[in-house]
Order: structure tokens, then sequence, then C-alpha cells
């Protein structure tokens, strides 16, 4: 995911280190809660540009569980969350695979239970709320969204930011593929 945000003043690493630690609660607090115990989320990184360079920080908080209840489904079977932008292009869309879904959530064999797909929706929503809501110094305003480098094969400078505007999430179960070996 990507980050815009607005600031007051210089930045320094430690408030980077609150940025970090306030999009892990908010992914805890409002995603990983309706994930059972079985997932865990260790870490947050944030890499912020500036014109003086980068600021590379780490959430300093312990890791997290699911808060939801049931046996979890392999990691790699995983609800998708489609996050809505304000543009149309052929290629893939912004979304999120949530690792670890309850065995009992999954209808069909490959299909999210319609109560988990709203629940999901409702937290993707709050998540969004409680990032881009929260203004803690020296950010004035956030935004989560994605980035576009290129259209029509030709680089973007600047590149165009489209925040999110809503959630849903899929019917159908996505897979995340893992990659071994830098293939």
């Amino acid at each position: 995911m990507w980050l815009r945000v607005g600031l007051t003043g210089s930045v320094t690493e430690a408030a980077v280190v609150n940025l970090a630690n306030d999009l892990f609660d908010a992914y805890v607090d409002h995603l990983l809660v309706h994930i059972p115990g079985g997932t865990e989320l260790d870490l947050c990184k944030v890499n912020l540009r500036t014109s003086g360079g980068f600021i590379e920080a780490f959430s300093t908080r312990e890791a997290a569980g699911g808060g939801g209840s049931g046996s979890n489904a392999p990691a790699q079977v995983a609800p998708v969350i489609d996050w809505h932008i304000s543009s149309h292009y052929r290629g893939g869309h912004p979304r999120s695979y949530l690792p670890g879904i309850a065995v009992d959530a999954v209808a069909q064999l490959d299909q999210v239970e319609s109560a988990l797909r709203a629940t999901l929706a409702s937290g993707a929503l709050a998540y969004l709320e409680a990032v881009n809501g929260d203004t803690t110094a020296p950010f004035t305003t956030r935004e989560v969204g994605t980035v576009r480098f290129f259209s029509a094969g030709t680089a973007l400078a600047p590149p165009l930011f489209f925040p999110y505007t809503g959630a849903h999430c899929r019917q159908r179960l996505g897979t995340q593929r893992r990659r071994i070996g830098g293939r």
C-alpha cells in the first residue's frame, strides 16, 4: 500500500516510527481482528520519501495475532479486499490478501462466506477511516492509495496517486503465490 502524507515542519525517524505504529494498530484493530489466531502480524515497515532522501522505519509493536475464532486454512488461501479508486485502466487494480481465513468461513470450497465478506468490507473501510483520519504531527494529512508510475508504456513524472475511495471483499477466495529462490 502507498500512503500520501501532508507535512508541517521536519520529519524525524521517531515520527516515522509513530506512523508505522499507527498503521500497524489500524490493521490489527480493523482487519486482523477478523482472522483466526493462527495468523500474526509481525511488523509494519514504512519507507518515507522526502526531498532530502528516504527515512526507513519499522513498527515497534510486539507481534499481534488474529482475533477471530476457528482454525486457519492454509496461509496461501486468502479473502481478497478490492480497493476502489477513481481511475479505470486495464491490468492489476489495488487489492490486499488477508491470509489465514477460518476454515468454517469457506463456502463451497472456493468462496468466502457472505457474512465474513460483509465484515471484512466494513473492516477495510474502518481501516481507511482510521488511517486517513489520523493527523499525528508532523503529518497533517494521510491518504491510503495506489500509485501509477507508467501510462501507455511511458513513465509518468511525477507519478499519479489515486486514494482508495472504498472497498469490498471478493466472493471467491484468492491465493497468494509464494516465490522461492528469486524466480
